[in-house]
């Protein structure tokens, strides 16, 4: 296959004015930055949209990506490079210089070997699951518009937000990104879930995305705004929050009693399968491995009507159970309301044992244990309270090992 001989358009002047019209405000200071570019990084600090423009058209093209910060930074940032960028920058800008957080980045990036531009069927996927979720959250959830773009290669949601820069809403917005990657992550789109930092940055609208050659099948494509609403209402606390109550959680783990094995890790993945039979789920399909996962496809508890693969039981990579129904009727009907549903009393019987209680003894107030220890571990117990750590002379008095 032999590179492109078609140029790609490179920039796009009036889109990158239009990008900075609507993300920022006047007199707002953001950071451009280019990676990559002779192994080095490429930064300036601009409150002037044309000279902004004016630099980032030297770079488009001659660069992978050239990028902007989301979120204005500190005004004080300007005396680094005032309207111009340098090469060889030693600073750029981190989490604690900005100066609030108006931007969620929502990136759904299409599954491909790393250093190349998608092809038109990843890109398209990317595309179609951008508009899904587009879909779900303004007509579901009733959230405002967001600004809708394709990054080059995959695609963007912006979603308004007006949050202070401070850990908890970073939290927040890290739950976010969890939940509706748990909603429209697939097998062939992932949303990053590494977006939510205040710091982030993004690729700048009107600039061309050049990851490795310009192939046939694999061009080099401009990042354009495909949607640009009235920025008049910010997405709520509380929208915010019942996206975020979505990410799959791990289940809480009970403490075992000391010395007590029982075959498997307290910190290990949950026993979907287990869970299966003993409640008696009929699966149509799994499990299948799914984003570092599993998953099973079933028809839906909560509304048979809701058939597989409409529904579906996930243990995540990090080992959470979760489950999901992509019919909006079932919206919120989550793992937690699904073990409400067929095993009922189930929050009561994980609540943790009591500890064994401590009294003293009439003679001499040293604590014993009851609830039923063997004598050698009571007497291991006493012995570890009184006599303070002659741990060797205890295992050998009575042939035992600790």
């Amino acid at each position: 296959m032999t590179v492109s001989n078609t140029p790609p358009q490179k920039f796009d002047r009036e889109a990158v004015l239009e990008t900075c019209e609507t993300l920022f405000l006047p007199g707002d200071v953001v950071e451009l930055r280019v990676l990559n570019t002779r192994k080095h990084t490429v930064s300036g600090y601009f409150d002037d949209w044309n000279k902004l423009a004016d630099a980032a058209q030297k770079w488009s093209g001659n660069a992978d990506s050239v990028y902007i910060t989301l979120n204005p930074v500190q005004p004080e940032l300007l005396a680094r490079a005032a309207n111009r960028t340098i090469e060889f920058a030693k600073h750029t800008t981190s989490d604690l210089d900005i100066k609030t957080l108006r931007w969620l980045l929502v990136d759904f990036d299409p599954k491909r070997p790393a250093g190349i531009s998608s092809s038109e069927a990843e890109h398209q996927a990317a595309l179609n699951a951008a508009r899904t979720c587009l879909n779900y959250l303004t007509d579901t959830m009733s959230w405002p518009e967001v600004v809708a773009a394709s990054s080059g290669n995959g695609a963007h949601l912006l979603v308004p937000i007006e949050l202070p820069n401070t850990p908890e809403s970073t939290t927040l917005l890290q739950e976010v990104l969890g939940g509706l990657g748990f909603l429209f992550s697939g097998a062939l789109v992932e949303v990053d879930q590494k977006t939510f930092n205040p710091a982030r940055i993004c690729t700048l609208y009107g600039t061309l995305k050049a990851k490795g050659d310009a192939l046939p099948d694999r061009p080099h494509r401009l990042a354009t705004m495909h949607r640009k609403p009235n920025r008049t209402k910010a997405v709520t606390l509380d929208q915010l929050q019942v996206i975020a109550n979505l990410a799959p959680k791990p289940e809480p783990r009970q403490a075992r009693p000391s010395g007590s094995f029982n075959g498997s890790r307290d910190n290990g993945p949950f026993d979907m399968e287990g869970w299966i039979q003993r409640n008696h789920i009929s699966v149509a399909d799994g499990p299948r491995p799914y984003q570092g996962g599993e998953k099973w496809q079933l028809d839906c508890p909560f509304n048979p009507a809701h058939r597989a693969p409409d529904a579906a039981l996930y243990v995540t990579a990090q080992g959470a159970a979760a489950f999901r129904c992509s019919h909006n009727s079932c919206t919120g009907n989550d793992w937690h309301a699904l073990r409400d549903l067929v095993e009922p009393g189930w929050r009561e019987r994980k609540a943790p044992a009591k500890p064994a209680s401590y009294t003293p003894l009439l003679s001499g107030g040293v604590p014993t244990v009851s609830g039923g220890l063997p004598p050698r571990q009571e007497d291991d117990v006493r012995f570890r309270m009184t006599d303070g750590g002659n741990a060797e002379r205890f295992a050998a008095e009575h042939e035992t090992n600790l």
